[in-house]
């Protein structure tokens, strides 16, 4: 089964994120989150989001969640994944909503840290 595909795609794309890499996380998100900003926009907009949190010392799923609609998305095939993440500096919460686009890859459409 692809179902859990998506969640595979999102731990993924998060190490990625936990690297720093912005070009790879930007390369690996769909259409639609490549539509709303610019590599460069992406790359400032990753090392403000993540940078004051320090490095991963562990991430756990604790939720996904199928979802037609998503926040500032129009309808679609999405899941929300909530992670509980443990950083150096302070614990947070790290959203990632995944999208199965047309060619029925799962890419990631949205990702927020608080």
């Amino acid at each position: 089964g692809n179902d859990c595909r998506f969640g595979v795609v999102a731990r993924e794309w998060l190490e990625k994120s936990d690297a720093g890499d912005a070009k790879a996380t930007y390369a690996a998100a769909s259409a639609k989150f490549r539509g709303a900003m610019t590599p460069e926009q992406w790359a400032k907009a990753l090392t403000s989001a993540r940078g004051p949190y320090g490095a991963v010392k562990a991430r756990t799923l604790a939720a996904s969640q199928p979802a037609q609609v998503a926040p500032n998305l129009p309808e679609g095939a999405y899941v929300v994944l909530l992670y509980r993440t443990n950083f150096a500096n302070r614990d947070a919460a790290e959203t990632v909503t995944v999208e199965r686009e047309s060619d029925g890859v799962w890419r990631i459409v949205g990702y927020s840290i608080r």
